[in-house]
Order: structure tokens, then sequence, then C-alpha cells
């Protein structure tokens, strides 16, 4: 079953069996989705406009700066007829071996940041579902 997020702005699925979070600001709100296990998809709101490459290198920066050792790449997420450009990262934290990407692009009036990650076991199983939340978020809603 699913569950649905939505704000007056944005709406996506989720897996009902997942932990949602509410967080930030009013001009920068955030929405984390946590999964049973070690994964979890973070959305972050910009109610102003934002270059969406800046950002994600400013991600990229910030994990640069938490864990040691990040190695990142460039890489494009398609969902249809959309591609988005991001970063895929690596790296350790407590033993374990972690997988990450982001995304940013302008929808709506907003400009939003995508992030993800699991440990590297759980993460081919989990990016699926992460990919299903951000296509979910980006399809027309019945209002529009």
């Amino acid at each position: 079953m699913t569950a649905v997020f939505e704000n007056g702005r944005i709406r996506f699925l989720y897996p009902e069996n997942w932990k949602m979070a509410e967080e930030g600001s009013a001009d920068t709100p955030t929405v984390t989705i946590q999964s049973p296990n070690s994964g979890f998809w973070t959305l972050l709101m910009y109610t102003e406009e934002y270059d969406p490459d800046e950002l994600t290198h400013e991600v990229v920066a910030a994990m640069d700066e938490e864990y040691e050792a990040l190695e990142s790449n460039p890489f494009t997420l398609t969902l249809g007829d959309i591609e988005l450009p991001g970063y895929e990262m690596y790296f350790s934290c407590l033993d374990l071996v972690v997988s990450a990407k982001t995304v940013a692009l302008r929808h709506h009036d907003l400009t939003l940041v995508i992030l993800w990650q699991a440990e590297s076991r759980d993460f081919d199983e989990l990016e699926l579902v992460f990919q299903a939340i951000t296509q979910s978020m980006l399809q027309p809603h019945p209002a529009e």
C-alpha cells in the first residue's frame, strides 16, 4: 500500500510502512521518508529560485565535509522523458559502506533538492523505491 504526502505545492507517494518527518523553515521546508531498514529519501523545497546545479554541488560539498574519503561522480537520473543531472556518492560510516545520490530541479515555483541514501547492501533494491517516489512527485496531480 502507499501513503501520500501533500502540502499544497508538492505531492508524492511513498510506502506506507516508511516513516515520514517534516522539518525545516517556512523558506526551506524539508520532508524525509525513512525506510524500515537503512535508507531514506529527503526533499528540500526552496521557495526562491536557485540554480539546481549549484545546489547539487553544495550537497556534495556538505557530504565531503561530513564524511572522510567521500567519492562522488556525476550521473543523470532518467525518469521517463525527464533527465535530472546530479551526483552519486560513496562513503564509509560506522564501518558501513553507504551509497547516496542527489539531484535538483525547478518544479512549479520551487527549487527542489532530492537526496537519497542507504547502506550499499540495500541500495540497489531501495533505489527503485526512491526513483518511484521521485517520479510520483513529478507526475501531474488530479487538480492540475
